[in-house]
């Protein structure tokens, strides 16, 4: 393996040998502790599942390539700031040879933040893995170009039984093909080349196509902007792990903001227009002031469209992009949510939480009636639950409203279910839907529209303003 990779890591992979050789690791003390910190492991890989575009901020001194990067290197101090900026996981390089790390550094940024925490080294035996389990990581690295198909995936199903995830770091098409092999479904690519340690974002388009259904893609250096984000989010990242530009900031919390400058609002309230199909009615609901607006991807609807032509239909910032899918397979959904570049998968069929799509947020649609019950979707894994009304012969919307007094302001909360209605509503009604089922957003489609799938823009707009009165937006 050492005569297959580039001299930098075949120097620091035969340093890890030596230092194992060194003596016998306190496999015994290791499990011990691996085992008493079971119940206190954050879930790493649900952290980056969680919202859209999701950043693993860097903790590191020092690294081969660039030196020295922070003398007065504090991680608690630079932890706490990533998890003010926005960050959804951090980074923490515990390599000392090469990166001037240890593990007290990755348990001195954990102590500081509540964010999970991978531990960014050089895994080459089943003991680093209980290491990193004994000190606290809630998960590991394991780099492909070091490791056989075989170790990554017991390296990895060692990992899991500590509660432990792997992200698995590929560089080309062949490293990707064993991850894959591997059953990996955390999947990075390091977008530096090893040999030359050039950097380019291509890497990671390159090999977007090629990434299985369900895995979470997390793109590796190399971001340095809002931009590269959107470009890399594009092609169906998800997760990006940023590094070096954060730790040459003089205000680590303001460049993490200002690289989520384009993240949507995901706790805003939803002002919601559906069956776009074209760019005209996507910028007028957006200058009304929606905040998502709707894409059907079901062929038997008269708002079908392809997703090749969603693609093309620009959004501004900050408003969310959801697709409505009916019984479609989670691969099919994650397919589409590449292709159209997508926040929310608003699944209105007879899905399960195994169907789900791995690498958006979810909003289940349930038709409304009195045998509807919200303890029986207490424990969905969904960010929202999306009532429309009764239409038992159709899916994906029926455009009919229900009772909204089968709701009220105590039953979402205590379900602990976000709300959105649907169903027939336009600005007539919308301000009386609220007050009665006092929703987390609202959702309008056939009542503001000129003919299925057009827009009429006075409609709109006047949904829209109520709505907004109504939600106090």
């Amino acid at each position: 393996m050492i005569d297959t990779i580039p001299d930098i890591l075949a120097r620091i992979v035969a340093k890890k040998h030596e230092e194992l050789a060194r003596g016998v690791p306190p496999t015994g003390q290791w499990e011990r502790e691996a085992e008493l910190r079971l119940a206190t492991r954050r879930d790493f890989r649900a952290a980056l599942a969680a919202r859209t575009p999701a950043i693993i901020a860097e903790v590191k001194k020092a690294s081969p390539s660039i030196g020295l990067l922070q003398a007065d290197f504090d991680p608690a101090r630079i932890a706490a700031a990533y998890e003010r900026g926005g960050a959804s996981a951090l980074s923490v390089l515990t390599d000392e040879s090469f990166f001037q790390g240890s593990l007290a550094d990755l348990q001195s940024a954990r102590a500081a933040v509540s964010l999970p925490v991978i531990r960014k080294d050089f895994t080459v035996s089943s003991a680093h893995v209980l290491e990193a389990a004994a000190h606290g990581a809630d998960a590991i690295l394991l780099i492909v170009a070091i490791l056989t198909e075989r170790q990554i995936r017991d390296f990895r199903e060692a990992a899991a039984r500590y509660r432990m995830a792997a992200l698995v770091e590929v560089h080309n098409r062949r490293e990707l093909d064993i991850a894959i092999a591997a059953g990996s479904d955390l999947i990075g690519v390091n977008n530096r080349d090893l040999t030359t340690f050039e950097v380019s974002l291509e890497t990671s388009l390159r090999l977007a196509e090629h990434m299985p259904a369900g895995a979470i893609r997390v793109s590796e250096s190399g971001i340095h902007s809002a931009g590269d984000i959107a470009k890399l989010r594009a092609a169906g990242f998800t997760a990006f792990l940023v590094g070096g530009h954060l730790m040459k900031s003089s205000d680590p919390a303001a460049a993490l903001r200002k690289l989520l400058s384009g993240r949507v609002a995901k706790n805003a309230i939803v002002l919601k227009i559906c069956g776009i199909t074209n760019q005209e009615d996507a910028d007028a609901a957006t200058a009304a002031g929606a905040t998502a607006i709707g894409f059907n991807f079901y062929p038997r609807s008269p708002r079908y469209i392809a997703p090749e032509r969603a693609a093309g239909i620009s959004t501004a910032s900050g408003v969310r992009r959801v697709g409505v899918f009916v019984n479609d397979s989670r691969q099919r959904v994650e397919e589409v949510v590449r292709i159209a570049a997508l926040d929310v998968a608003q699944l209105h069929g007879d899905e399960t939480p195994a169907d789900y799509p791995a690498t958006v947020a979810v909003w289940k649609a349930e038709r409304m009636s009195r045998q509807f019950r919200f303890s029986d979707f207490k424990n969905l894994p969904a960010e929202a639950l999306l009532l429309d009304g009764p239409a038992a012969e159709l899916y994906g919307g029926a455009g009919k409203t229900f009772d909204w007094s089968l709701l009220d302001s105590t039953t979402p909360a205590a379900a602990g279910r976000r709300i959105i209605l649907a169903g027939g509503l336009d600005a007539g009604n919308v301000a009386l839907a609220v007050a009665v089922a006092h929703p987390w957003g609202v959702d309008a489609c056939s009542r503001i529209e000129s003919a299925p799938g057009q827009k009429d823009h006075k409609k709109m707009n006047q949904f829209l303003q109520a709505a907004k009165a109504a939600l106090k937006v």
